[in-house]
């Protein structure tokens, strides 16, 4: 499984990577037991190490041409490889355990293989249709959240968050 993991991920590199993601994916063979022992040490204690939760931040512009000011920036964090591996190994575990058990929401798109913004799409303009049909009436309300995370304090949601998780 780590194998394919390795062969199907982005082949990014990273300052904080102890060697480059192109030599790991050359020397695969020789490297394997040691990432697949890295990944599953990990997650049978339970336990990330804080060298794998640093990363390097790196501002961008939202859109080019625009001015480089703090409301046009987005931080892309960069993590070291064997993070993003263990990132990616929990995600593909947690959600083969989600289709198995049959707990996927139906008309969810998010994060869902075969679904995306253009199947929600079509499913609103087929629930429309379908009420027209029936001389029902519909209603549509849409929201524009692109910049809804630009204006949150998440050092005062992690705090929210936790503080309620302890009640």
């Amino acid at each position: 499984m780590v194998s394919q993991l390795i062969r199907k991920s982005p082949k990014k590199n990273c300052a904080l990577d102890p060697m480059p993601t192109s030599l790991i994916v050359k020397s695969l063979n020789e490297l394997l037991p040691v990432i697949t022992c890295m990944i599953n040490s990990s997650l049978l204690l339970g336990y990330f190490p804080s060298a794998w939760k640093s990363t390097l931040v790196d501002p961008r512009l939202k859109k080019t041409g625009q001015p480089a000011s703090l409301s046009n920036l987005r931080p892309i964090s960069n993590l070291q490889f064997v993070s993003k591996l263990t990132e990616r190994a929990v995600s593909d575990q947690t959600l083969e355990y989600i289709k198995c058990s049959d707990i996927y929401p139906i008309l969810q798109s998010a994060y869902r293989a075969g679904h995306s913004t253009e199947t929600a799409l079509l499913k609103v303009h087929n629930d429309i249709m379908c009420s027209m049909d029936q001389q029902r009436v519909s209603r549509l309300l849409l929201l524009d959240s692109c910049a809804a995370f630009d204006t949150v304090d998440h050092q005062a949601c992690y705090y929210v968050v936790l503080w309620s998780a302890l009640e």
